[in-house]
């Protein structure tokens, strides 16, 4: 299953998490088919911390996913068990015992993926309270359109019904969208209705999705050759149940899970098919095992003409998909990239390099499969034949294909971004921190800033990226998106880069280069806000509209605060408003802010970062109430007089590393465990 060019890719373009959590699932299912099987505490507990060790590949969302289907499969076979009954001579016992054992052993499972798992179930805990969807003041005025918007957020990679060409043909669609010899052509993370409008993204996608075709014949021909076995039933319907999920808004399956609590915040039904790429490598590898049972002791005679068609009809079918779907995109309009006949040569190509591996596969299959005449002389013979030959050709085949795919997505990119940082970099690495910047402009020079100059030199800017779940700070831009200069004010907007041209009173030109044809220009943002200030005046936010308030154009953030809190949890704004008041940044991390405060009456200290409950404030030592306040920043009550402000980042410590860590000491544990008692009773069904 491993050795599917899909699984291997995700390395290349850095979604590495998938990967890793790939290299654990399957652990996961042999050692719960071995738990049911034997029934043994030892594997319930190690099927479930492998599982929770599989969670921190920080790929959260896709472990729900992999927990149902590890859920369904536990119920298969315990199902599965009870219709087969106990083994004969074996004494009856209560029929409590055993249900009382499995929750015993189910519980085991689940304590022990809390425990590795726990720094996970931190970070989707952490998420949820920074990610709460507040939308009803965004809303009011069209919530049909909000509806809309959001599903098409939540659904932009989704894969398009006819990619599953890619599937079965490699590269049929292009290597990624990164590539600029062979560019993704389909309609994975398309903006909706791009081809109409011109904006957003026309797509987005730089991973293969090609299965394999020895796979996908092994797969089918195990139907063939073992049509009764359950588990290949099992794994063939859940993942044509993933596959019809991740289908996303090109079909109407998602919207049933997406009516789910919850589900409507998570991203990307694209996810559904790392279940459907598991589900059919399990069944390819159950068809491989077939296969090289019947070549070894051939215990059916295969009927040639059913052979012929098992192996001639899905290669009639993949080529004749490929060819029809050429000729059919070259006519339509609205199919971007396809109108290129450059572009479309490519995927001829790749139709006849698919269909290549294809007919060999299934020549080598015919081979292996095709009915021989038994000799006289060796009729009573019960030898088994050597499978080694063709198992190397199947080997041969498989590996071929992953070279040949995964090439395409070589040399590996390493992380360690170089940049050449030039007079952007030397004037605003010389600036007093902290502020930020807002990048203007989608020239490719503007994108490199973005991209790639921010991040090596850990500017902080105001673009929005996109989140796993909605999150306030696209509702909070949206609401300051007609008044830049409250935008820029609420940000701590110190700078904006882009291109010449501009014209605003607020906006003075300090510095300018030529990148290129492009001339880009550094403009200071002449009526910023401090990045910690105090105001004199503070009002309760009334629940339901606090992003509305920010754009109110009678509120003025210089000199009050919109306080997300109870009107008797906060002090009395003074009648004698305060005329005295300063702030000093003395220390500025990530995880710690350290300031000096003087103010003649009580105000109210104002923050320019994000509020978030793992942050905590004092006041010359004591412990300080840390409010959240305008939508979404941070205030806290000052009182009279000269003091010490410290804020400091607290989260919960090394608790969950200490949980994980506990988790899979008792993993080991098990492990040696399970491994003792097999070797003292050689008869016990758990040998691991």
């Amino acid at each position: 299953m491993m050795l599917q060019p899909h699984v291997l890719s995700h390395i290349l373009p850095g979604h590495v998490g998938h990967l890793m959590m790939m290299g654990w699932i399957p652990g996961v299912f042999w050692l719960v088919r071995r738990a049911v099987q034997s029934e043994h505490w030892a594997c319930w507990g190690l099927a479930g911390g492998l599982f929770g060790i599989a969670l921190n590949s920080t790929v959260v969302d896709v472990g729900l996913f992999w927990a149902l289907l590890i859920a369904a499969y536990t119920l298969f076979l315990l199902i599965r068990k009870f219709r087969a009954g106990p083994p004969p001579g074996t004494p009856s016992a209560s029929s409590l015992k055993p249900l009382l054992r499995l929750g015993r052993n189910l519980c085991l499972a689940a304590i022990l993926a809390l425990m590795t798992g726990y720094q996970s179930i931190v970070i989707v805990i952490g998420m949820e309270a920074r990610g709460q969807t507040h939308t009803p003041e965004i809303t009011q005025e069209n919530p049909e359109k909000a509806a809309r918007d959001k599903w098409f957020w939540a659904t932009q990679w989704s894969v398009p019904v006819e990619e599953l060409l890619d599937c079965a043909i490699p590269g049929f669609f292009g290597w990624g969208s990164s590539n600029p010899q062979n560019p993704y052509r389909g309609r994975v993370g398309q903006t909706e209705g791009f081809p109409q409008h011109r904006q957003g993204m026309p797509n987005l996608n730089d991973v293969s999705i090609y299965l394999g075709a020895a796979i996908l014949l092994a797969a089918l021909l195990a139907f063939y050759l073992d049509r009764r076995n359950g588990e290949l039933w099992f794994f063939a319907l859940a993942g044509t149940l993933a596959c019809l999920l991740a289908f996303g808004k090109y079909a109407p399956f998602y919207k049933l899970f997406y009516l789910l609590p919850k589900m409507d915040a998570m991203r990307n039904p694209i996810k559904w098919f790392y279940l459907t790429s598991f589900c059919v490598g399990v069944a390819g590898t159950l068809g491989f095992d077939r296969i090289l049972a019947h070549w070894q002791n051939p215990r059916q005679i295969l009927s040639r003409p059913a052979l012929l068609a098992w192996l001639g009809l899905p290669i009639l079918a993949v080529l004749g998909a490929g060819s029809w779907y050429l000729s059919h995109i070259a006519g339509d309009p609205n199919a971007l990239f396809w109108q290129f006949p450059a572009l479309r040569q490519l995927s001829k190509d790749a139709l006849v390099v698919g269909g290549a591996i294809w007919i060999a596969v299934g020549l080598v299959f015919g081979w292996i499969l095709w009915p021989r005449r038994v000799e006289p002389a060796s009729a009573g013979s019960s030898a088994p034949r050597n499978v080694l030959l063709p198992a190397l050709l199947i080997g041969a085949i498989l590996l071929g294909e992953l070279i040949y795919v995964n090439r395409h997505y070589l040399p590996y990119k390493s992380s360690a971004v170089q940049v050449q940082g030039g007079p952007l970099a030397d004037f605003l690495n010389n600036q007093p921190k902290p502020f930020r910047i807002k990048i203007v402009g989608e020239e490719p020079i503007f994108q490199y800033i973005r991209q790639m100059m921010t991040l090596y030199y850990r500017w902080e800017h105001i673009e929005p990226t996109v989140s796993r779940t909605l999150d306030d700070f696209a509702l909070f831009m949206q609401a300051l998106s007609k008044d830049p200069k409250r935008l820029f004010q609420m940000t701590n907007v110190r700078y904006i880069i882009g291109p010449a041209g501009f014209r605003d009173p607020l906006m003075k030109p300090v510095e300018s280069f030529t990148a290129g044809k492009t001339t880009v220009v550094i403009y200071q943002f002449m009526d910023p806000l401090a990045r910690y200030y105090l105001v004199p005046s503070w009002r309760p936010a009334p629940a339901g509209d606090r992003f509305q308030r920010l754009a109110d154009p009678d509120f003025d953030p210089r000199k009050e605060v919109w306080v997300h809190a109870e009107a008797t949890a906060l002090p009395p704004v003074p009648l004698v408003r305060a005329s005295r008041m300063s702030c000093r940044i003395d220390q500025y991390r990530w995880n710690y802010i350290k300031l000096t405060v003087e103010t003649d009456q009580p105000a109210m200290l104002v923050g320019l970062d994000r509020f978030d409950t793992d942050w905590k404030a004092r006041l010359d030592g004591a412990p300080l109430a840390l409010y959240p306040a305008n939508a979404m920043l941070r205030a806290c009550p000052i009182p009279p007089g000269r003091h010490t402000v410290e804020l400091k980042l607290i989260g919960q410590g090394w608790m969950p590393v200490m949980i994980t860590l506990g988790g899979c000491l008792l993993l080991i544990s098990f492990t040696l465990i399970a491994w003792r008692i097999a070797r003292k009773n050689a008869s016990e069904p758990i040998m691991l």
